[in-house]
């Protein structure tokens, strides 16, 4: 079987999702900044999840959209004794100093 292929020119617009590790990094900066931040075009990984249910154990307000996130903070302000993070070696690094920081 021969085939012949064309050339030809693609058009359209791609909206990817955040990386893992920059989500998660967007997470906790919109957990410190006081006020409403928007994640646009979040992912979904499991790193993800976790980032996410850290940010509301400590008092972030997550209300999701199908390609953002609005998260409202007044910063730390824990509301459960222990957070998981899963199997996220960055989570872990990350939010341990960022929860040295509550009261």
């Amino acid at each position: 079987m021969k085939v012949t292929i064309h050339p030809s020119q693609l058009k359209g617009i791609i909206q990817a999702p955040a990386s893992k590790s920059s989500m998660q990094r967007a997470c906790a900066a919109a957990l410190l900044s006081k006020g409403t931040s928007t994640i646009y075009n979040p992912g979904h990984s499991n790193d993800d999840k976790a980032a996410l249910d850290i940010i509301q154990k400590l008092g972030a307000i997550i209300e999701v959209d199908s390609s953002e996130l609005k998260v409202q903070s007044q910063g730390i302000n824990p509301i459960a004794n222990e957070i998981n993070c899963g199997e996220s070696g960055l989570s872990i690094r990350m939010f341990t100093p960022i929860v040295a920081l509550s009261n």
